[in-house]
Parts: structure tokens; sequence; C-alpha cells
């Protein structure tokens, strides 16, 4: 009852909001930015500043005054810039960024297969309900009284069982294929 007025563009918005591989793939996208981002961070060198104070002895006759000193240290970045881990990191932001796209593609499109299989299997099963079985179930019966008074011979009644036993696979087929398809627009959306 529920996908009966599911629109496509709600299953496809709910399929993006739940999707765990989808989760998983934009995750791993922003982890590439955050990368991407610690890394032209890491081009300016960590400055480090120190403070200390010595003194050897406490009277006039001191060996050495008390002394306090105040330094300030970074290292001078000439031989590594980082531009090697910002290409990478640039690389694996545009790899994430297009598997994460590329998933959103896949996932719209199980979205629209899922729900064109369902809409057909929805139809032949209602097909088969509304008219198909029970007219071969009559016809089946009424062969049937037929044989019974010796209107209709032994091979018209097996050929109306056999019709029947047909339109019966044939609708246990329909619903298994509606059901499957239910299930895939399910496993599409990401929820049941």
């Amino acid at each position: 009852a529920a996908l009966a007025g599911a629109t496509p563009d709600a299953l496809l918005a709910a399929a993006r909001e739940k999707r765990p591989d989808l989760a998983a793939a934009l995750r791993q996208r922003e982890r590439a930015e955050a990368a991407l981002a610690l890394a032209r961070r890491q081009r300016f060198p960590d400055v480090s500043i120190s403070v200390s104070y010595a003194q050897q002895g406490t009277t006039q006759s001191a060996i050495t005054p008390p002394t306090a000193t105040v330094g300030l240290g970074f290292p001078i970045p000439i031989f590594s810039q980082q531009q090697g881990e910002i290409r990478r990191a640039e690389a694996d932001l545009r790899t994430q960024s297009l598997q994460a796209e590329k998933l959103e593609a896949q996932v719209a499109s199980d979205v629209q297969t899922g729900l064109s299989d369902y809409a057909a299997a929805a139809a032949l099963a209602r097909r088969m309900e509304g008219a198909l079985l029970e007219r071969a179930r009559r016809a089946r019966e009424l062969v049937s009284v037929q044989y019974q008074k010796g209107a209709a011979s032994l091979l018209d009644f097996l050929d109306a069982q056999r019709t029947f036993n047909a339109t019966n696979v044939e609708y246990l087929q329909d619903v298994s294929m509606f059901w499957g398809a239910v299930f895939k627009l399910e496993q599409a959306v990401g929820e049941e």
C-alpha cells in the first residue's frame, strides 16, 4: 500500500537519505576534503616558542647568574613544500567525488528500475487476479459439469484442467515477480 502512491522523486529522496553505501561514499569524500585541507595546512611549518630560566647557585658568588632565555623556532621548507602530498590529496578528493557521483547515479538508476519493475509486476498480478484466473476456474468447472453429464469428452475436461493449471502457475509466477520487484525496490530505496 505504501508503494502504490509513491512518486519517483519521493523514493529517490528516501534512497539518498537512507542508503548506507551512498552515506559511506559521501563520508569518504568528506574525509578526502579534510585530508586535502590538512596537506595544504602542513605547507606552513609549525612555530615553536621556548622559554627557559637557568641559575647555578643562590648567593652573590653564584657561578652563573640568573638567566632567562626566550626562543622562537620554525623549520624553513626549502626542499619540501608538501606539493606531492597536496597533489595526492587532490587526486584522492577527485576520485572520491567521482565515486560518490557514480553511486548517486546508480542509486537513481536502481530506484527507477525498481519502480518500473514494480509497476509492471503489479499490473500483471492485477490482470491475473481480476479476470483471467477466475475465468479459467469457471471454464474448468463448466467443462467438469459437462463431462459429468456426458456432454463433454474426457479430452475436453483434461484440456480445461490443463488450462486452469497453466493459468494458476502463471498467476503464481506473476505474484512471485511482484514480490521480487517489491524487495528490489526496497533494496534500492534502503528501507522496508
